[in-house]
């Protein structure tokens, strides 16, 4: 079977746990490392954007401010 790598371990991990991880947003990035996640452990995909912000408190640390140069 001559399949992309991505869509034949995307059947191996439904066949083996049950959960399809295919069409899961960002799970592909770093290489498929969030689709594996999903697929074999207890996790949650959250956007990088949203745990920084969340950790360092940055709506209190921009309070006041104008504008923001990314």
């Amino acid at each position: 079977m001559n399949m992309p790598i991505k869509e034949r371990m995307s059947l191996i991990n439904l066949a083996t746990t049950g959960k399809d991880v295919i069409d899961v947003p960002v799970a592909g990035a770093g290489d498929g490392i969030g689709a594996g996640l999903l697929a074999f452990t207890h996790c949650e995909m959250r956007a990088g954007i949203d745990i920084v912000v969340q950790a360092t408190d940055l709506k209190k640390q921009m309070a006041g401010s104008d504008f923001c140069i990314t």
